[in-house]
């Protein structure tokens, strides 16, 4: 049971100290994925709204409610 625990224990904490020093040492390879991860939402973001608002304005204008959405 002893011997259990201790290797509980021995895991549990290199992949604490595994976690942290990757994180650091990993200084480039954390800022690949946070670019990655930013440009995919900042591009469908714009994506929606370009369309959207080309819409109301085309469809609004015509009908003549553009004071009312705005």
């Amino acid at each position: 049971r002893v011997r259990h625990e201790a290797n509980e224990r021995a895991t549990v904490h290199p992949p604490a100290k595994s976690l942290p020093s990757v994180t650091r040492r990993s200084g480039p390879l954390p800022v690949i994925p946070y670019p990655s991860q930013p440009p995919q939402p900042q591009q469908p973001a714009p994506a929606q709204p370009a369309p959207e608002p080309e819409r109301p304005y085309m469809k609004p204008c015509i009908n003549g409610r553009c004071l009312d959405l705005h």
